[in-house]
């Protein structure tokens, strides 16, 4: 169905969510949603963690649109032209 990766230990306070994939088929039905508030959820366990930061596609607005309904900010593309937001805990 698919899976989600995070690293909360590469850079001081934040967490930083990577290979969030939904397979095709079981797209729009709700388990990215879904699986998205269980990371964070989980990453709110954290108590080293004050942010979490995913980049994506600019062209996914899918993605793009999941992770703004989840409270993620824009700040820009990083050097590979992704897209980069940020979601602070402490809000």
């Amino acid at each position: 169905m698919g899976f989600l990766m995070y690293d909360a230990t590469s850079e001081p306070g934040v967490a930083q969510l990577y290979r969030f994939m939904i397979d095709k088929s079981f797209q729009g039905r709700g388990y990215g949603k879904a699986a998205l508030q269980a990371a964070i959820e989980e990453i709110r366990t954290l108590s080293h963690v004050r942010q979490i930061s995913i980049c994506y596609e600019p062209e996914n607005i899918a993605a793009q649109q999941l992770y703004a309904k989840a409270g993620f900010i824009e700040e820009g593309l990083d050097e590979d032209g992704e897209m980069i937001a940020h979601l602070n805990l402490q809000d």
